[in-house]
């Protein structure tokens, strides 16, 4: 995290101006929050948090708040110079490494900080002393300070923190606001200087951005997106918000909404003509007539992509498949994917359309369904159908035949309209990350595009660190 000279003279030689801490006290008014505090004195929520020995957000009317302002004053007395820094605590912080890393004692972080134990959390502001500095020295480097975003009509925090590379968890730690917090248009977010891994995205308009002297990878799907799972930051994007056809990616939305539903996966389920694909005339190895448990279905269809198999899942839940289609749709809400919709269960309808951007947040969502983990990493399973004997089927990725990637959940899909596309939730650098890949024009180009970045990324070709993230 960044450490920023806030110029701040706690003892100066006697006949020296300068600036010294001083308190302001703000009474919380009703309806106010941190955050439009932290804008009316200039400051920032976790300052307003550390001075007042807060560890949440919550204020409530009539609170008496301090406030760490800077004013004009002369301090007498002898002695050096001491300046103040403050350090913003990121996760595995402990008050031993940043005593050290600033060469000062515990004790003394402790005094400066009022800080009764060693416990600490990520987002909160230490102020260091740092003695001996050269009044004669050459200025410093004057470091870039933090953005202000203005909100739009429908943006998220999703949407900002991957227009300017910053995990979502920073961007609310630093503007004092929760992950899911509802913005409104007008509203001011603040964004951290230096936080960039690659600059900052104008609106996509069909472009890659990479920073200055990184080798672009040369993927060749037509819309990419990389996450990193832990951080949530964006580690490469392209085309991320184009709206495209999704195909079988859909399937994982099906998995979904069935399991939501927590309808009996042992409930026998049977294929019948309103399965069959009259859209795209696709063939499936499942007769009319065959019985297959919900729990089979399901696997089937998230580890083959089995058309017939989602049809019955749509069809079999209450209402059929227009009350399943809308709750498809509901969901994609609920999750942000404000350009998603869906218009059937299986992906063939090229209707079903979505963005990189909106098919990383349901992967996400996905991957914390154990049964989707499950079922769209099998490498093949055998099942007895009642009239047709026993079948093997085989993942439709081949990814999860091979064991680099550590693939925790994945899904294929193709139509004409779509392309090849793959979705997965894998290992980069042994950090699980999102990875969606759309519109590729050959068949092993997504798992190929996989592999290109996994590799870009590990070699550090992308200069990307993954455990500064």
């Amino acid at each position: 995290m960044m450490i920023r000279n806030l110029l701040i003279s706690v003892a100066l030689a006697a006949g020296f101006s300068t600036l010294a801490v001083a308190d302001a006290t703000h009474s919380v008014a009703r309806g106010e929050t941190l955050y439009a505090i932290a804008l009316k004195y200039n400051t920032t929520v976790p300052e307003i948090l550390a001075h007042n020995g807060l560890s949440s957000n919550r204020i409530i009317p009539g609170q008496k708040l301090r406030i760490p302002t800077l004013e004009s004053g002369e301090i007498a007395g002898a002695g050096s110079r001491k300046q103040m820094v403050s350090y913003t605590v990121k996760r595995g912080d402990s008050l031993s490494s940043i005593a050290s890393r600033h060469k000062v004692s515990v004790d003394t972080l402790r005094a400066h900080n009022k800080l009764r134990g060693n416990l600490l959390h990520p987002g909160q502001v230490l102020f260091i002393p740092s003695s001996n500095a050269n009044l004669y020295a050459a200025p410093a480097i004057k470091q870039p300070t933090a953005t202000v975003y203005t909100v739009k009509r429908g943006d998220t925090l999703w949407d900002i923190s991957k227009r300017y590379r910053i995990s979502v968890a920073s961007l609310s730690r630093y503007n004092g606001i929760t992950k899911n917090a509802a913005l409104h248009p007008g509203q001011k977010i603040r964004i951290p200087a230096n936080t960039g891994i690659v600059a900052p995205a104008p609106a996509n308009n069909g472009k890659t951005y990479l920073a200055k002297g990184i080798k672009d990878p040369g993927l060749q799907s037509n819309s990419v997106l990389i996450v990193d799972a832990i951080s949530g930051t964006p580690l490469y994007e392209k085309n991320a918000t184009a709206v495209r056809s999704i195909a079988s990616i859909t399937k994982l939305m099906t998995a979904m909404v069935v399991l939501d539903a927590k309808l009996p996966l042992d409930e026998k389920l049977t294929i019948d003509r309103n399965d069959i694909d009259h859209l795209k005339k696709t063939s499936s190895r499942l007769p009319l007539g065959a019985t297959l448990t919900r729990r089979e279905m399901l696997h089937l269809a998230l580890m083959s992509s089995e058309n017939r198999a989602s049809s019955a899942l749509a069809r079999h839940y209450p209402g059929g498949s227009k009350a399943f289609i809308q709750a498809m749709n509901r969901k994609a809400q609920e999750l942000g994917m404000s350009s998603t919709h869906f218009a059937d269960s299986s992906g063939l309808n090229p209707r079903n359309v979505s963005t990189a951007q909106d098919l990383a947040k349901m992967v996400a969502a996905a991957s914390k369904y154990e049964l989707i983990r499950k079922f769209s990493t099998h490498q093949s399973e055998f099942v007895k159908v009642n009239n047709a004997g026993t079948l093997q089927y085989r993942n439709s990725n081949p990814l999860v035949h091979q064991g680099p990637l550590q693939i925790a959940v994945s899904k294929t899909g193709y139509i004409n309209e779509a392309g090849r596309c793959l979705v997965m939730q894998a290992n980069i650098g042994n950090r699980p990350a999102y990875m969606v890949f759309l519109q590729a024009n050959g068949k092993f180009t997504p798992s190929a595009d996989a592999k290109r970045v996994k590799q870009w990324i590990e070699s550090g070709a992308a200069g990307i660190n993954l455990a500064a993230l």
